[in-house]
């Protein structure tokens, strides 16, 4: 079996299934990453990627491009880096050739000192050249920012193609 070799930390073995049918990727975001406003949708790029068979992840603006039709299963995970408000307002999204929400997840109050962390995961048919992008949003009364960590535990975006 042919596969792509995980390096992080202790542990390795394989990940997805390579080959040109086979498109998959990982990506992550080592950094904080501040947008500058609120109250407005960011993508929220990841900068790193740990792989991308088909060099279809573009870490400059976080845009996943369909390398091959088929069926993939999509996994993101948008993370706020600062504790906050307990007025807070949170959400993310998977956005579809700019225009359609596949899925999207919403933080809202909770306790002052918290953290938000809202993960995605869908299974959809996508045509080739056909592009996906991760977004976040926070309301106007915080200041925090995307959390990245170069050990992978704050923003993540990745994909394989199951058919």
């Amino acid at each position: 079996m042919s596969g792509i070799i995980n390096t992080l930390g202790s542990k390795s073995g394989v990940i997805g299934v390579t080959g040109t049918n086979n498109p998959c990727f990982s990506a992550i975001r080592t950094s904080a990453f501040d947008p500058g406003s609120t109250s407005t949708f960011y993508n929220t790029y990841c900068d790193v990627e740990h792989f991308d068979s088909h060099g279809a992840y573009n870490t400059s603006n976080g845009t996943w491009t369909c390398p091959v039709t088929g069926t993939y299963q999509i996994d993101a995970v948008v993370a706020w880096s600062t504790s906050i408000a307990a007025n807070a307002e949170f959400y993310c999204q998977l956005l579809h050739e700019a225009a359609h929400t596949l899925d999207w997840k919403m933080f809202t109050g909770g306790d002052a000192g918290e953290s938000p962390y809202l993960s995605m995961s869908i299974l959809y048919p996508f045509n080739a050249g056909e592009v996906l992008i991760v977004r976040g949003w926070q309301n106007s009364d915080n200041a925090t920012k995307f959390y990245g960590d170069p050990k992978g535990s704050g923003c993540k975006f990745s994909g394989f193609r199951l058919s």
